[in-house]
């Protein structure tokens, strides 16, 4: 069971927080890996860097990025994992991050 607030996804609430705050650097983080993920390639770390840093402007992007890919104390909640040099959204989180991002553009 993975419902919101529950189970392994434990801070999953805060994925609709960051859609109604689109200069909020996570937010801008997941938006981001949804705009190359459309591109239809793997989106891989070096990449998601680059454009968040270069064409968005979000400032320390490692230690957000770090702090999205664990629950773990006051860490931002689990969205991201790594598989090599690609990154993912895991499939929780990925129905969430639909229902809350549907058609809202990239604020950059």
């Amino acid at each position: 069971k993975n419902a919101l607030g529950s189970g392994k996804f434990q801070k999953l609430g805060r994925i609709e927080l960051w859609a109604n705050r689109p200069h909020q650097a996570c937010s801008q983080i997941l938006r981001a890996f949804l705009q190359l993920e459309m591109q239809g390639r793997p989106v891989t770390l070096s990449a998601l860097r680059s454009y968040c840093t270069d064409n968005l402007k979000v400032g320390g992007f490692d230690a957000n990025y770090a702090s999205m890919k664990t629950d773990a104390g006051n860490s931002y909640g689990k969205v991201f994992f790594d598989v090599g040099e690609v990154v993912d959204i895991w499939p929780e989180v990925r129905q969430e991050t639909y229902l809350h991002f549907k058609e809202k553009p990239l604020s950059g």
